[in-house]
């Protein structure tokens, strides 16, 4: 119980740390007024639930010690009702983050398949909202037993799945240009694969074809006889 103890607060430092790299980004790279403003205002949405949940979390029983030794006398508070906050608020944040830049996309002057590339690269955030409704989802397991770690190893997997996507997220937008350096040589070979298989029976076609056009024909060989 201790190290599930430790294990909250580093989830929830991590995933509002990961978030905000997002918004942050959305602010150097948009000019829009509207979209600065709400990404800023996310970002203290995000500073506020953090540390609610945080500074929650972490003085749930009084002493702190009862968190992981109920034996000791004390009192808790129903640290329950604390992740069933935090899982509302990291929904509420997982759409903000992929509604926010959707509008300044769309008025973009750029081709329709560029922009629907920036809408997908953007929306991938929202898997972590899914992540989030699954753990909300198994949270309630937790009520059934006295003992939080027997149910808590699904709800614990899924809040491990919810980090690591949305640090990928944060991460999606610096490596467009790597993702691109590298599957530009793998999309090159690929076509001189296909040219060179499918199209394979039409070059030697057309090296007969060729061929037969540089060798005089019967008629021209009798007249110069």
């Amino acid at each position: 119980m201790k190290w599930f103890w430790v294990s909250t607060w580093i989830y929830l430092t991590g995933v509002a740390l990961a978030k905000i790299s997002i918004l942050i980004q959305y602010i150097r790279v948009f000019v829009g007024t509207k979209t600065i403003i709400a990404s800023w205002a996310t970002v203290a949405f995000i500073v506020t639930c953090c540390l609610v949940c945080f500074f929650g979390g972490i003085f749930a029983c009084s002493p702190v010690e009862k968190f992981w030794n109920p034996t000791i006398p004390g009192t808790c508070i129903n640290y329950l009702a604390i992740w069933y906050l935090h899982c509302s608020m990291a929904i509420a944040t997982d759409l903000a983050i992929v509604v926010i830049p959707l509008p300044t996309i769309v008025n973009m002057n750029l081709e329709n398949k560029k922009k629907w590339s920036l809408a997908f690269t953007f929306a991938l955030g929202g898997f972590g909202c899914v992540t989030s409704i699954i753990r909300l989802y198994y949270l309630r397991f937790l009520t059934r037993t006295p003992d939080p770690t027997h149910y808590n190893p699904i709800p614990a997997l899924w809040s491990a799945v919810e980090l690591a996507v949305v640090i990928v997220c944060a991460c999606l937008i610096t490596l467009h240009p790597l993702l691109v350096r590298i599957l530009r040589p793998l999309r090159h070979f690929a076509s001189q694969y296909h040219n060179s298989a499918g199209g394979g029976a039409a070059t030697e076609e057309e090296r007969a074809r060729r061929r037969r056009e540089r060798l005089p024909s019967h008629r021209n060989r009798t007249d110069t006889l």
